[in-house]
């Protein structure tokens, strides 16, 4: 996923130097890539925390068989 993304091969391209050696051009592409990473895909993992402790709260919920609203939240999410 991370490699197919259409600037996945730019941000490596700025970020590798092949005349500061292999070691220096990972430190900088690895630097670069964490927040790259963070705003082009999100925080994944906490999104799927919070999505899935929603539908949890909503399976648990007393009126979830009788409430459309909470059915068409559960379908939503």
């Amino acid at each position: 996923m991370l490699m197919s993304h259409a600037n996945f091969g730019e941000l490596l391209a700025d970020q590798w130097r092949t005349e500061m050696g292999i070691d220096v051009s990972l430190q900088s592409f690895q630097k670069a890539l964490i927040p790259w990473n963070q705003n082009v895909f999100g925080y994944v993992e906490k999104k799927k925390h919070i999505i899935l402790a929603r539908l949890n709260g909503i399976q648990k919920s007393p009126t979830y068989p009788h409430s459309q609203y909470l059915c068409r939240l559960e379908f939503k999410l």
